[in-house]
């Protein structure tokens, strides 16, 4: 029964929905019930973490660039405490792991420089992002994060299907979806950022060899309501014909 305004700010987690009237009993729920039980207990319990402050300040610090796509080792330079970027690789496994925070990787034919790119940061669950960040709304890098949110709900535990992004300057894909490492379908959203488009030619020699679907305003509703990877995929063929 949530608008879709109210799901970009608020998320998934029910029970924040019967606290929206007290905007600051709902952050301070999914700040204390949420992600303190995740960050401080959960996480710490289940796997050795040297450093539980940097992990604490990668989440914190992620939390605020939505869908953005920055390297690990600019992150770095933004954390208070020792570390080096293979620190931050290993937590950001550990944050996905618990699905909290998911770090896409370039999609790329030749498999060897996919693991080596800058992650494209997705935020699972709308309410994780930033609360000062949230509150734009439908535009922007919070509108692409809530396409990448879902299609990273559709696509959890589904594990020949991965979710990648592509880039090569001066040209940018949102998302692709890939099947045993073949792309199956390439996404943008028209989200009101200025990108360079590229060509079919040009995603052809890439290896982008595949339809494309473009998520805006007018279909995002729908476009949220498939509920597995292949609703995507007949959704593309329908968003085709009209």
């Amino acid at each position: 029964g949530a608008t879709l305004e109210e799901y970009v700010r608020w998320g998934g987690y029910p029970k924040v929905y019967s606290l929206k009237d007290d905007e600051a009993r709902c952050l301070d729920y999914i700040q204390n019930s949420i992600l303190e039980t995740t960050l401080g207990r959960d996480i710490l319990t289940l796997h050795a973490v040297d450093k539980p402050a940097l992990l604490r300040q990668l989440f914190w610090y992620v939390s605020k660039l939505p869908s953005q796509i920055v390297s690990y080792e600019k992150i770095l330079g933004h954390l208070q405490g020792k570390g080096n970027s293979a620190t931050l690789v290993h937590y950001a496994e550990l944050l996905h792991m618990a699905f909290i925070l998911i770090p896409l990787s370039n999609f790329s034919k030749h498999p060897h420089q996919v693991k080596r790119s800058r992650p494209k940061w997705i935020i699972p669950n709308p309410a994780l992002v930033d609360s000062s960040i949230s509150k734009e709304g439908l535009r922007g890098f919070v509108f692409e994060n809530l396409v990448g949110s879902h299609l990273a709900n559709l696509l959890y535990g589904r594990q020949k299907f991965t979710l990648n992004y592509w880039r090569e300057d001066p040209y940018e894909m949102d998302f692709v979806i890939t099947d045993d490492g073949m792309p199956l379908l390439v996404i943008e959203v028209k989200s009101g950022r200025i990108k360079q488009l590229p060509s079919k030619e040009i995603l052809k020699q890439h290896g982008l060899n595949c339809p494309m679907l473009v998520i805006d305003q007018k279909n995002i509703r729908d476009f949220l309501r498939t509920k597995q990877v292949e609703g995507v995929l007949s959704f593309n063929i329908q968003a085709s014909n009209e």
